[in-house]
């Protein structure tokens, strides 16, 4: 009885021991994602602590102001501070380039 269930589960072969170490990774995985994304959450909030540590002019050399720290500060615990500060001081170089741009073309 045993062999004949054997054969019906597993067509005939032995299991395969990597594809057991693939599912074993990746409940592994699956267990430690939690742990990681809070991890990942105090991290982040330990960067704008330190940046907000930074005066105005520091701010400034990085494409920051103060109010972007406290809009990021305001960011649920699932979206990321980081990439929203970033994204906010790429904004902000491409509109002082279209504004620079914008006055040389006006002066000529």
């Amino acid at each position: 009885m045993t062999n004949a269930t054997f054969e019906c589960t597993t067509g005939g072969r032995a299991p395969s021991r990597s594809a057991s170490l693939y599912e074993l990774a990746g409940l592994a995985g699956l267990a430690v994602r939690p742990f990681a994304a809070i991890a990942g959450f105090y991290r982040r909030r330990a960067m704008l602590s330190r940046l907000a540590e930074l005066d105005d002019r520091m701010l400034c050399d990085i494409g920051l102001q103060r109010f972007d720290l406290q809009d990021a500060a305001t960011l649920s615990s699932g979206e990321d501070a980081t990439r929203f500060l970033r994204g906010r001081a790429i904004e902000r170089r491409q509109n002082e380039a279209r504004y620079i741009s914008g006055t040389r073309h006006k002066a000529s």
